[in-house]
């Protein structure tokens, strides 16, 4: 798949508009809200919203949210022999996704895209009424927490940040709270011990989607993340599985303030706008599994 990756740094130029005006004293000190000023024409030209199945202003989010991650989910292709490859070069047979983040100001202005990335969901699809081990992407509205990566924190990540330690042996996320635990006991370490070879490259950079928080529906499921994709990757087990540069751009905009997510196959986000859930469940209705083919997804990071 042909890739494009635009990052704006600092200093650097888009569509020929300096980034920042002559003279600023200290491009340091500018803050990510300025350069993710929704008033700007340049950056809302620079994502190609016309194909789209949702429209994001009508994302009925708490007051105050920041940014919103959206997860289209498209057709189901591969299921679980075929997640269990782990490497198959055909992207025809791969259980494709579309990342979009959106950021909105301090002022309550449009959502502004400014983060878009291919990826891959659970080798069963998405899902309303998943449990664990179906292999599905949970479907619905939550809010993120627990970001978290085997990888040290890179300037603009969230304060809270947690590096796992590898060589500690201590760190998991718990399948009995969902919740990421520190204990070096291993026989109380159930669940995903973010610290084993197997999470090498697809852990480097996370954050919890706020599925079934705290496990308030217990056999629901749990460990449900964004998280990094490595090549050839065809499904998940249920998470959503991205770009790297795109999953380090996500933690940088959910440092900003309230983050949430919006998953759901293609063209059936009626049933999500209005469907947030503080406990991280997902909303009644019919969702059919999209028979929609990912459209070409450059990878696109607007800052």
């Amino acid at each position: 798949m042909k890739k494009m990756l635009s990052v704006l740094l600092a200093g650097a130029v888009l569509a020929g508009a300096p980034l920042f005006a002559p003279g600023a004293a200290g491009m340091a000190a500018r803050p990510y809200e300025t350069l993710l000023n929704p008033a700007s024409e340049v950056l809302a030209a620079s994502i190609d919203q016309s194909t789209l199945t949702y429209d994001v202003s009508r994302f009925q989010l708490p007051e105050g949210a920041r940014s919103l991650v959206v997860v289209e989910g498209f057709a189901v292709n591969g299921g679980r022999d075929t997640y269990r490859e782990g490497y198959v070069s055909d992207p025809g047979r791969w259980n494709r996704a579309r990342v979009t983040a959106f950021y909105r100001d301090s002022d309550g202005s449009a959502w502004i895209p400014v983060v878009q990335s291919a990826a891959v969901m659970g080798w069963s699809g998405m899902s309303n009424a998943r449990h664990s081990g179906d292999g599905s992407t949970p479907i619905g509205l939550f809010k993120m927490d627990t970001p978290f990566g085997r990888r040290p924190a890179e300037s603009g990540f969230p304060e809270n940040y947690q590096e796992i330690m590898i060589a500690d042996h201590n760190q998991y996320w718990s399948d009995e709270t969902n919740c990421l635990e520190v204990n070096g006991d291993f026989s109380v370490q159930s669940g995903e011990r973010l610290y084993e070879d197997w999470a090498k490259g697809i852990y480097s950079y996370c954050l919890n989607s706020g599925y079934n928080k705290n496990n308030a529906v217990p056999g629901s499921g749990s460990a449900l993340f964004l998280h990094c994709t490595k090549e050839g990757k065809p499904s998940t087990a249920g998470c959503v599985a991205m770009e790297e540069e795109a999953m380090k751009a996500i933690l940088r905009l959910y440092a900003l303030g309230p983050a949430y997510v919006a998953q759901a196959p293609a063209g059936t986000f009626e049933g999500i706008y209005g469907a947030y859930s503080e406990t991280g469940q997902s909303p009644a209705g019919e969702f059919p599994a999209s028979s929609l083919s990912l459209p070409e997804t450059p990878l696109t990071v607007l800052y």
